[in-house]
């Protein structure tokens, strides 16, 4: 199956929602978001990635930015671990 460039997972999603199709997404973009009729599936073996921040090399992260990586660690690690 070809990937449909600009779909973005959002849309995906409510596609499947009103039985057009299937998808794959990340973790955080498939459990955010409403599942009313939506089942989710693990794939096998299991695929994992990392989030992670961007920032300008030539500059060191600011104060605000380093609170921001440390708060969204932590928001995206309850997030995941949340039933």
């Amino acid at each position: 199956m070809e990937r449909v460039p600009g779909v973005e997972v959002p849309f995906a999603k409510a596609l499947v929602r009103q039985g057009v199709g299937v998808t794959i997404a990340d973790e955080i973009t498939a459990r955010s978001g409403s599942m009313n009729g939506i089942r989710q599936f693990d794939l096998y073996p299991a695929l994992t990635f990392e989030v992670g921040l961007l920032h300008f090399d030539s500059m060191p992260l600011s104060v605000g930015a380093s609170r921001f990586a440390k708060h969204l660690g932590r928001v995206l690690k309850g997030f995941l671990t949340r039933d």
